[in-house]
């Protein structure tokens, strides 16, 4: 395997548009995206346009959850390629649970009804086992993964599917322990029409123990998952989430309370070493581990960084303040049978929908929440399969602080099937899932509810 010389990160305009839309309406929303980055961090509610229609892609072999914040007017749940009706999932006015055995696209229309999928997975002996649970992804510009891997014991694919009628082309990038690495077909990369791919990263580069990943969008529109499997002596499976793009500063929110084990696995795609400072963010303030105050991560290389055990075992979130942009992913467990990630993330911009009722013996999530400023708060609104409003619960989050809440002890309704989670003030967070087979964790997102539209001025 060959390397390159690292080069610095190009720019990612765009590349948290959640709403993904097949044909007509992809190409106004990717316009958008593309002209004003992280549409939904800027204060201009005055310019936000109501999204009518979201479409998103689910991984094939998995039990997928939907959803969404009002009613639709309809949804279609199409298998790729061959145009079968997924029925189970096509109710606008429900949530919704179904076994899929093929990549399923399901497109919903529907003013601000803010729609959202969950797929969950149990990895084969192979893949390490394990719970793995996710969002299923929209379109992106660009996606980040840290945390992947192409050895002997660590394995990870990229299920990539074009949700368009028009020919996609990706290119992929990665980093490895040693530097960056030449990716053998990783430059345009074709996806036909409705086509789903899935390739072992090993086809890229093999023997890598430790990877961060882009895949970047030439052309078309198509959603990317991530799945990771290890038999290390750290075993188990995730399906990895996509992590902020390369920045001086990075927050990794929502690692678990219980975790025994916590690494942090930072990149530097720069051609300049960096030195990285760790704050953890606990239940009672903010405070450096020892031995960590200065982390040296080295140009175009990813770097393991273990937390101490003396951190205790609270939900807590990691800031990163590095001189060069880095990427970062947080890896936690509480044994050695399986793990899940904490990525960094943005502040909590809208709702976000948690799905509750996902099935295969997955019990009720925990929200692990933090205020990284100011004093902030949280409604968690419970709701049954039919939309109907159940028991709602308010929780304060001090300023500079992490906290867990318990959704099944906040909302012990046996009808629950998802919760919306709403903050007041600036938070961001994840939600933790568990089962007889493993951990999972899914970062908080604002469902696609409202985008900023264009700025068009007329001049004459």
């Amino acid at each position: 395997m060959s390397r390159r010389r690292a080069r610095p990160a190009r720019s990612s305009l765009g590349m948290r548009l959640r709403a993904a839309v097949p044909p007509a309406a992809a190409v106004i929303l990717v316009v958008i995206a593309a002209l004003l980055p992280y549409p939904r961090l800027l204060d201009r509610s005055e310019d936000t346009v109501a999204v009518s229609r979201t479409a998103y892609a689910c991984p094939a072999g998995s039990t997928v959850a939907a959803g969404q914040i009002a009613a639709a007017s309809a949804v279609t749940a199409t298998e790729l390629p061959k145009g079968t009706r997924v029925r189970a999932l096509e109710a606008a006015n429900k949530w919704r649970r179904a076994e899929i055995d093929r990549t399923t696209l399901v497109d919903q229309v529907g003013r601000g009804s803010g729609a959202v999928g969950f797929f969950s997975l149990v990895g084969d002996v192979g893949q390490g086992e394990g719970l793995m649970l996710g969002s299923c992804p929209a379109t992106l510009d660009e996606s980040w993964f840290v945390g992947l891997g192409s050895g002997v014991k660590h394995e990870s694919r990229l299920i990539i599917t074009n949700v368009s009628d028009v020919v996609a082309v990706a290119d992929v990038t990665m980093w490895g322990t040693e530097g960056e690495i030449e990716v053998v077909g990783g430059d345009g990369l074709v996806l036909k029409p409705e086509e789903t791919k899935t390739i072992p990263v090993s086809d890229f580069a093999a023997g890598e123990a430790e990877l961060a990943v882009r895949v970047e969008r030439r052309r078309g529109a198509f959603a990317v998952t991530a799945l990771d499997g290890s038999t290390r002596s750290y075993s188990g499976s995730e399906a990895a989430p996509a992590t902020n793009a390369p920045h001086r500063t990075q927050l990794l929110s929502g690692l678990p309370a219980g975790a025994k084990f916590r690494s942090l696995l930072i990149t530097n795609p720069t051609t300049t070493t960096s030195r990285v400072s760790v704050e953890v963010i606990g239940p009672k303030g903010s405070f450096a581990p020892r031995g960590l105050e200065s982390v040296r991560a080295a140009a175009g290389r990813v770097t393991a960084v273990e937390l101490p055990t003396t951190i205790g075992k609270d939900g807590i979130a990691v800031r990163l303040t590095s001189e060069q942009p880095i990427l970062a992913t947080a890896r936690v467990s509480e044994n050695k049978s399986d793990y899940a990630y904490a990525v960094a993330a943005r502040p909590l911009d809208g709702v976000a929908i948690v799905p509750v009722a996902v099935g295969g013996g997955v019990g009720r999530p925990r929200l692990t929440l933090t205020a990284p400023g100011k004093a902030a708060a949280v409604t968690v609104q419970g709701y049954d399969a039919s939309m109907r409003p159940l028991k709602s619960a308010r929780f304060e989050i001090n300023a500079g602080t992490t906290s867990t809440v318990n959704v099944g002890q906040a909302i012990s309704s046996d009808r629950l099937a998802y919760v919306v989670v709403r903050p007041h003030g600036r938070l961001m967070g994840a939600a933790t899932f568990r089962s007889d087979d493993g951990i999972a964790s899914v970062p908080l997102e604002g469902a696609p509810v409202r985008v900023l539209g264009p700025d068009v001025q007329i001049i004459g």
